[in-house]
């Protein structure tokens, strides 16, 4: 995991190092580094850097359902934003997946169900966010 300000050089030697890991071209490794810079350039993720926006990242979530199961997970990103609304969270999940299709309401209930726990722990509203990387 790199930081939300990571320059083009921290995203480059992270991507290295996974790409040898996993066995990855030089080919793969260059397109992970330009997927990664495009994402810390999405505004969302700007957002999420902005001063005083409270980021939580890889965080372990779980939500108490209605009939009393539990759903537990690790969101991605969560960052907290104060407007003329007041305070509320933004949960983003990241996909890197090449085609979306037929899991696109799999990954709108996910971060749904992100969005409500976090909601649910901080008392604050909050809203889910589907980032495609």
């Amino acid at each position: 995991m790199v930081s939300l300000e990571a320059t083009r050089h921290e995203v480059e030697e992270a991507t290295s190092t996974l790409a040898r890991g996993l066995g990855a071209s030089a080919d793969e490794s260059r397109s992970a580094t330009e997927a990664v810079l495009a994402a810390l350039e999405h505004p969302i993720i700007l957002s999420a850097r902005a001063p005083g926006a409270a980021c939580r990242r890889e965080a372990p979530i779980l939500l108490r359902t209605e009939d009393g199961g539990l759903i537990e997970g690790v969101l991605d990103l969560a960052f907290r934003v104060t407007d003329k609304r007041g305070a509320s969270w933004v949960v983003v999940d990241y996909k890197t997946d090449a085609q979306l299709e037929g899991k696109q309401a799999e990954y709108e209930n996910q971060v749904r169900l992100y969005a409500r726990a976090v909601a649910a722990a901080t008392g604050e509203p909050a809203r889910g966010v589907l980032l495609r990387v």
